[in-house]
């Protein structure tokens, strides 16, 4: 199974746990059924936490335009459920999405951390196309 290097930098947080989660998370992501039988290039997941987990994944191929739709194993949304509360920081509120971003050739993961709009990856059917390619790596 391949993992994923990881690097996080942030205040007052329990960063040595927030690390050993999000390697956690790129395992399951990079090694989740669906992503381990294609050939793709990058990969892009959002969970949103505003309320309620929500989570939308897509694969990308250097041969196709169109990102292809999976989902995480099942492990991820307890994971990013923890992730979410370790990354909190003392006395500021946590981030209502991310964006997790995952280059095959390199096997890095790039996050990105929304704190005010908990719609900004929101997947609709009239925007599915368009966010999938503004998510592609």
């Amino acid at each position: 199974s391949r993992r994923p290097t990881v690097s996080m930098e942030a205040a007052r947080m329990d960063q040595e746990y927030a690390n050993e989660l999000l390697a956690q998370l790129g395992t399951t992501i990079v090694n989740s059924e669906a992503v381990a039988q294609t050939a793709w290039s990058s990969l892009a997941v959002v969970a949103g936490m505003d309320g309620s987990l929500r989570v939308w994944a897509f694969m990308f191929s250097d041969a196709v335009d169109d990102a292809e739709s999976f989902l995480p194993d099942e492990e991820f949304d307890d994971l990013v459920t923890e992730f979410h509360a370790a990354t909190m920081v003392e006395g500021k509120p946590g981030w209502l999405a991310c964006l997790f971003q995952i280059d095959r050739s390199s096997m890095q993961i790039r996050l990105t951390f929304e704190y005010d709009d908990a719609m900004r990856w929101t997947v609709t059917l009239e925007n599915r196309d368009a966010l999938a390619a503004s998510l592609r790596g």
